[in-house]
């Protein structure tokens, strides 16, 4: 007979992410939900998202909607042009900065590791732009369109 958890979430097997959040919400060790995902090849296969999806769902605590937007908006985090995918993750989150900068981190981090990509520095300095705007923001600058900010 299958462990509660697993009972709870099995039927969302076809779907990920919604067995990711379903996982989450069910699981309240996150070592035993990670256990639960790495028996999974797909989890484990090389390249797979599916640990980076976890990490999002992780850092929107379960948010399935928020975890969606985010794939849709950076192209599964394939979006190669940094600005769209910077501006991908600034719509998903309507803007704020503070809320996007740790999944800004999470997927940045993923997508270098995915693609060797070893020329970090325009991900470092869009991040920066952001944490800029997100600064003149809080001193009462609220004219500022990080959109237009991060095309320079």
């Amino acid at each position: 007979c299958a462990s509660p958890i697993l009972q709870s979430v099995l039927k969302y097997i076809g779907n990920d992410i919604k067995f990711m959040c379903i996982l989450r919400e069910s699981c309240e060790d996150t070592d035993k939900c990670v256990q639960i995902l790495e028996s999974m090849s797909r989890y484990n296969a090389d390249q797979s998202p599916l640990p980076v999806v976890w990490e999002l769902v992780e850092a929107t605590q379960g948010n399935e909607i928020l975890v969606e937007t985010i794939l849709v908006e950076t192209n599964n985090i394939q979006e190669y042009d940094p600005e769209i995918m910077t501006n991908g993750l600034l719509k998903a989150y309507d803007d704020d900065i503070d809320q996007v900068i740790p999944i800004y981190d999470i997927v940045v981090k993923w997508f270098n590791e995915m693609n060797k990509y070893e020329q970090g520095y325009i991900y470092n300095h869009l991040r920066e732009i952001m944490l800029m705007v997100n600064d003149e923001r809080k001193r009462g600058d609220n004219d500022i369109k990080t959109d237009i900010m991060i095309q320079y």
